[in-house]
């Protein structure tokens, strides 16, 4: 069978204002708009940058013994998948994404640890969004165009929880493909991407009443015009019952399971 994992992304749009012209018989009326900025203002562009999705198999391989795999489809197994956040142009000269406010969404509330819950059955399936890379630009078109110039040094970069803090490495801290334990289930979970905010590989968007616990925290002397959020996911490997407990006969007649997130950014 075919597991299908989609996140959606909440995207921000700015209305933009310009100027118009219309002919009326023998006249020509022009209009001119003019758009007041406030120096306090800032408004955010977020958007999916490339693939926003992953496709996984689970495949039964002893019910009696309980042993099954779950795997990524070939090329979709690594890095992780990316969303870009910008300052649009009705932002004010001083603003900055420093202090961005990060988190995901679902249809059904996190668990404190950060796992959400997709019905199966009468079980579930359990996996966690999570945060797994971060990159700060100095301009508007850095996040954008990937410009090295304009990328901020990633040890100028930290992602804050309430409980502590990781500073953000240049290379991977935690690899794609291997299995993690979650505090608080008997589950293994896959992680679907590399990790460069933690050696665990746990860390979340989401803990349960904290909807978006995740800060980003720059100290770099230039201000964060853009920035290029890396999402990941942590993935059981089995459906589970309501008693917690892996129930391989919860997919006898499912084909597809959808494990949806959305993820969200906000100004401080």
């Amino acid at each position: 069978m075919m597991m299908k994992k989609r996140i959606g992304l909440l995207v921000g749009s700015a209305l933009l204002m310009g100027s118009s012209v219309s002919a009326l018989a023998n006249t020509a009326e022009f209009r001119t708009q003019i758009r007041v900025l406030s120096a306090d203002a800032c408004v955010l562009s977020v958007a999916a940058q490339g693939d926003t999705a992953w496709a996984l198999n689970w495949e039964e391989q002893d019910r009696t013994a309980g042993t099954s795999t779950l795997t990524v489809k070939e090329g979709e197994l690594g890095e992780p998948l990316l969303v870009r956040v910008k300052l649009t142009d009705a932002s004010g000269a001083s603003c900055s994404l420093n202090g961005i406010k990060l988190g995901a969404t679902a249809a059904t509330t996190a668990t404190a640890t950060g796992l959400f819950k997709a019905a199966v059955g009468e079980g579930f399936w359990e996996y966690m969004p999570t945060l797994t890379k971060l990159e700060t630009f100095s301009t508007v078109a850095g996040a954008e165009a990937g410009t090295a110039a304009a990328k901020l040094p990633a040890n100028t970069v930290k992602a804050k929880y309430a409980a502590g803090e990781h500073v953000i490495s240049e290379t991977a801290q935690h690899n794609a493909n291997t299995e993690v334990t979650v505090e608080g289930t008997t589950q293994r979970f896959l992680a679907l991407t590399h990790n460069y905010v933690n050696a665990t590989g746990i860390t979340p968007f989401n803990l349960g009443g904290q909807a978006q616990a995740v800060t980003l925290e720059s100290t770099a002397a230039e201000p964060v015009k853009s920035a290029l959020i890396g999402v990941g996911a942590l993935v059981a490997k089995n459906p589970v019952n309501a008693e917690g407990q892996a129930d391989f006969a919860l997919l006898d007649t499912v084909e597809n399971v959808n494990l949806p997130f959305t993820v969200t950014v906000e100004l401080p």
